[in-house]
């Protein structure tokens, strides 16, 4: 039987590549806060007890969101601040396509992956033990056959947070991105599809920490041999690790489950914690 997560992780990445397939042919460009708050929407639906989300009013850190995984028994956590991106699909020529604010701000590019990497490393004084991971919603289908977009995509996929922020910074000039450094044809050998992250378990129930750092392990190393042009030095992308005990953070987003009306203590950021041990 298929666990409720790993069938969300499915049905979702399937919903978001149809939509921006659609969208496409519509002209309509959607937005990457669109659809993070809808893949709230959808986990808060999947009404697992072990699944708490608390959305945030206003956003004020580089990240869109944060996954908390935490194990109870082992008093273990991992956390995720994950960053959204979406496909700019609107040129004929789908080789072209290319997730167009990759480098925000265009003002002063590359700022935002700095201020990501700067969350990550600023929680550890937390206690937090917390990862960086890219979030990219593209299309699924109906690309032109000449091109090197594939004819089937995963709607949602996610990368090294560290390998894209050095990808990046590699590339900034000045106040200048190129534009094949944001290109899917660029980006896509470091992509993984959601499912690979919420479905590839050894046993059943809900992802534990040290699967989820187990699975950004598997993802660091398969980089050098994958990744090409790109050329990321592993140096600059660290080693997965669980933290011990359950951060203050979390522990508050628990401590407020299932209470109603509003409240004093706003999240600045969007969460959501998967528990597991229980």
């Amino acid at each position: 039987m298929t666990r409720p997560l790993c069938a969300f992780a499915n049905w979702f990445s399937v919903e978001v590549g149809n939509e921006l397939t659609d969208a496409r042919r519509l002209g309509h460009p959607w937005r990457e806060t669109t659809w993070t708050d809808r893949m709230l929407r959808g986990l808060r639906a999947l009404r697992d007890p072990r699944i708490v989300v608390k959305a945030s009013n206003e956003a004020v850190t580089a990240a869109d969101m944060d996954w908390w995984f935490v194990d109870r028994a082992t008093r273990t956590h991992i956390g995720l601040a994950l960053q959204a991106k979406i496909l700019h699909y609107h040129r004929q020529n789908s080789a072209l396509w290319a997730f167009d604010e990759l480098a925000h701000p265009r003002t002063a590019p590359g700022a935002q992956a700095r201020k990501l990497l700067g969350y990550v490393a600023g929680s550890r004084r937390t206690g937090a033990t917390i990862y960086p991971i890219y979030l990219f919603y593209n299309c699924d289908q109906g690309a032109p056959p000449d091109t090197s977009y594939p004819s089937h995509c995963a709607g949602v996929n996610w990368a090294n947070g560290h390998a894209i922020a050095r990808h990046i910074r590699r590339n900034v000039a000045g106040k200048s991105f190129p534009a094949s450094a944001k290109r899917f044809t660029t980006l896509s050998p470091l992509m993984m599809p959601l499912t690979f992250l919420l479905c590839t378990l050894d046993s059943g129930g809900m992802p534990r920490p040290i699967d989820i750092a187990a699975l950004l392990a598997f993802d660091r190393d398969r980089l050098a041999r994958t990744a090409g042009e790109l050329d990321i030095d592993l140096r600059a992308v660290p080693h997965p690790r669980i933290g011990d005990g359950i951060p203050d953070v979390v522990e508050r987003i628990l401590a407020r489950a299932g209470r109603d009306g509003d409240d004093d203590d706003q999240l600045d950021r969007s969460a959501v914690v998967f528990l597991s041990g229980e």
